[in-house]
């Protein structure tokens, strides 16, 4: 877990910033970050966060995404490694005099004989227990609207793949094909990212324990149908019940 604040508070409609170069992570490991937590998120929109000199998000997110009693799910949270830097701007919202900008990374040690893109590219593996799984990715790093474009990761070991939840913007992507080694999963043709969702309570599309060998290529068809005309960033990640071996 890794805290960050900024010196001084901010009025409403100004922003806070938070600046760190040269991480000091204290182990021999890289850090995934998996979660983010806002103190008083619901007071802030979250303008910006750069991880070593490449930004994060698309557009600014509400920070009651981020409020610590909640998910607060950022698994599209470059990986840090040691003296890695990290940018993050928030502007307050609250109703207070001034607002006191904090903010929290959580997650887990990644071990450092991967290139960090391993647990950072569009398409990542998660185990139950929450543990990022090494893949290399291919893909575009932004896709325009209108655009179709395929990602595929092939991942160092077997597993089974039990679900498949999109990063953010799930309403702006339609999924149009899953594939296993070339072999198409979908029998009914197109999916919105909707039924990708994060959300426990929407529709959600499940899998029974997919097997995907290692090295296997599993590919995800996406076509982004969205307003931003940078396009977006793709993420997806999928998530493992067990290792086949």
């Amino acid at each position: 877990m890794f805290g960050f604040a900024a010196e001084d508070p901010v009025v409403w409609g100004d922003r806070a910033e938070v600046r760190m170069d040269g991480l000091a992570i204290e182990s021999t490991y890289h850090f995934k970050p998996e979660r983010l937590f806002l103190t008083e998120g619901a007071d802030w929109d979250l303008c910006s966060l750069v991880v070593d000199d490449r930004e994060l998000l698309d557009q600014e997110l509400p920070g009651s995404l981020f409020v610590a009693n909640s998910s607060a799910r950022a698994p599209w949270i470059d990986t840090l490694r040691a003296d890695s830097s990290i940018y993050v701007s928030a502007m307050y919202r609250g109703s207070a005099g001034e607002g006191h900008f904090r903010v929290g990374l959580g997650g887990v040690a990644v071990p450092p004989s991967h290139d960090p893109r391993a647990f950072s590219g569009p398409i990542r593996l998660r185990s139950s227990s929450g543990e990022p799984i090494p893949v290399t990715c291919d893909g575009p790093e932004r896709v325009l609207p209108g655009q179709v474009a395929w990602f595929v990761a092939r991942a160092d070991r077997a597993v089974r793949i039990d679900g498949l939840v999109l990063d953010l913007a799930c309403e702006e992507w339609t999924i149009e094909d899953v594939s296993l080694g070339g072999k198409s999963q979908l029998v009914v043709g197109s999916l919105t990212g909707d039924v990708f969702s994060p959300d426990p309570l929407g529709p959600r599309v499940t899998l029974v324990n997919v097997p995907l060998d290692a090295g296997t290529e599993l590919g995800i068809k996406a076509t982004y149908r969205g307003p931003n005309p940078r396009g977006r960033f793709f993420g997806m990640t999928c998530t493992c019940a067990a290792e086949t071996r």
